[in-house]
């Protein structure tokens, strides 16, 4: 009783936050440190697009504390929600600024590239799920389309 459950949708599927009765909010895996955005540089979101809404939303929220997953309790969570939606859109544009008649391939090297990762064999999966992930906000935005080239999904801007 006194627990309000909050929809958090993008990180992961129906993943939720919740307000104790004393007013702290728990935020789970919803926004990201400064240091987890500095370490992986590409992050994991299962929705971006949905993701940035929920940061966008996350910053009308108002509690006593609110208690990230993976960053210290923090009385105003405004600030690291931007931070968290600033680094969204850049790696929106940057993905975006790779898709002239590119493959999956060739987008997916030029953002290791360009984010100077050090791709190890078990970050390989998360960064190709990221790839696309990010590749198909900008397909729901209507920013990019993809067409089948000789077996090959080739990726161009609108």
């Amino acid at each position: 009783e006194g627990f309000e459950i909050i929809p958090l949708p993008g990180h992961s599927f129906d993943m939720i936050g919740v307000r104790t009765p004393d007013d702290v909010v728990f935020l789970a895996d919803a926004i990201l440190s400064k240091k987890t955005w500095d370490e992986y540089k590409l992050p994991f979101f299962y929705n971006v697009n949905e993701s940035m809404n929920t940061l966008k939303d996350m910053q009308k929220l108002k509690a006593k504390l609110f208690v990230p997953a993976h960053n210290d309790p923090l009385d105003d969570i405004v600030e690291l929600a931007e931070y968290n939606i600033k680094g969204m859109k850049h790696k929106k544009e940057l993905i975006y600024s790779l898709c002239e008649g590119k493959s999956f391939d060739e987008i997916f090297s030029d953002v290791i590239d360009a984010l100077e990762l050090r791709i190890m064999t078990p970050k390989y999966p998360m960064y190709a799920v990221m790839v696309r992930n990010f590749l198909q906000s900008l397909i729901d935005d209507e920013a990019i389309d993809s067409v089948l080239e000789d077996s090959v999904l080739i990726y161009h801007r609108n």
